[in-house]
């Protein structure tokens, strides 16, 4: 009867032990966009189109033709909702000619990922964007150059 009890207790400790583990679990990734040269469509001989980019982008209507940094995590089957957060964050000026590309209306002072979480084939994801570009208000902008990207779980 004794070792009934302790098999039951270490069970019980066990299974607190994995959902304070779960709780606390934080995904960290470090990035580092590479930027290319400027993509340019010539449509005829007085009309050319330039799209800045990097590689691995994605183009997201909400953000006209910038490239947008594209991101699926996978996250434990605990969780319900992701939280991210960027930190060490690096960023380079962007010349003269590359910021006549970039509609100031997009910008913002701080990079503001967006994260959703779905499942594909029976398998939690979290899908992180993000527009690699920051505006201080004056005619200055700075594209993101590398980043640490933290993925949390949370339970709602």
């Amino acid at each position: 009867m004794r070792s009934k009890s302790w098999v039951i207790l270490l069970l019980f400790l066990l299974i607190i032990v994995q959902c304070v583990d779960i709780q606390a679990q934080i995904i960290r990734k470090k990035f580092s966009l590479a930027w290319t040269e400027n993509l340019v469509f010539k449509i005829d001989d007085e009309n050319t189109l330039e799209f800045l980019n990097f590689e691995d982008a994605i183009s997201d209507f909400n953000y006209g033709d910038l490239p947008v940094f594209f991101q699926k995590i996978a996250v434990d089957n605990f969780f319900s909702d992701c939280e991210v957060q960027l930190s060490n964050m690096v960023f380079e000026n962007l010349s003269s000619e590359d910021r006549k590309l970039v509609p100031s209306h997009l910008l913002k002072p701080t990079v503001e990922p967006k994260v959703c979480c779905y499942a594909e084939k029976g398998k939690p994801y979290a899908v992180v964007t993000l527009l690699p570009f920051v505006s201080d208000g004056s005619s200055q902008i700075k594209k993101l150059i590398s980043f640490d990207l933290d993925t949390q779980g949370t339970k709602h």
